[in-house]
């Protein structure tokens, strides 16, 4: 699946609040977002989860709804 394929698929403006990116720091994260299944609070943003910035043998969740409250 190519980054263009994913943006298209995100639903434009989605912001994760209270959810910073582990690659770049990007707070809150805005489009999809990937949690790490393997790890403890790991989230990406697109961008690094496509750049493979994280151990490429754990399992990721895309997330593509902000589970915030309120």
């Amino acid at each position: 699946m190519t980054l263009t394929n994913l943006k298209l698929r995100s639903v434009p403006g989605l912001r994760h609040v209270y959810v910073r990116c582990d690659g770049c720091n990007q707070d809150p994260v805005v489009g999809l977002r990937w949690r790490c299944l393997n790890c403890a609070n790991y989230d990406l943003c697109t961008k690094c989860y496509m750049k493979d910035i994280h151990d490429t043998t754990h399992q990721f969740e895309r997330i593509d709804k902000s589970r915030a409250k309120g």
